[in-house]
């Protein structure tokens, strides 16, 4: 990646994961933003991005699972500035990656967008569980068949 300059305009995205999950330097993250997805491996990447409000989402491939670590934020870019995101995954394949607007020294300075909706249960229990944009809860499916299972 090339230094950024003062002049750039966009998005810096910054990659990683929790150091004993060594075998996901196999994997390939997908960065998307506003619809536009891109390969990139892990670590720093700069995409160019016009001043306004943009969607990113990150994920990666893991045996069958296609979008494995889903995650996503909304990204407010400024005129001549770069907003900094860092996205994390976790040791669990399971869990989504956590991703957090962070400020060029790399501190949290926002917070992670995770939609409502069905997503692989992170207890395992089950094919599915509900998430409801705050909170997982207990609603599972499994072979698309619905029922409770309190967390």
């Amino acid at each position: 990646m090339s230094e950024l300059t003062a002049s750039q305009t966009g998005i810096h995205v910054d990659t990683d994961f929790f150091p004993l999950a060594f075998f996901l330097f196999l994997c390939t993250p997908v960065i998307e933003i506003d619809g536009v997805a891109q390969q990139r491996p892990w670590g720093a990447h700069f995409f160019p991005a016009t001043p306004g409000v943009h969607r990113l989402w990150i994920w990666f491939g893991y045996l069958g699972i296609p979008q494995c670590g889903l995650n996503g934020i909304d990204v407010t870019v400024a005129e001549g500035r770069v907003a900094h995101v860092k996205y994390f995954m976790p040791p669990w394949m399971l869990a989504r990656g956590q991703v957090q607007l962070v400020d060029e020294s790399g501190l949290y300075v926002g917070r992670t967008v995770v939609p409502a909706g069905w997503n692989a249960d992170p207890t395992a229990r089950h094919q599915l569980r509900y998430w409801d944009g705050a909170r997982w809860t207990s609603f599972v499916s499994d072979d698309g068949v619905q029922s409770t299972d309190p967390l």
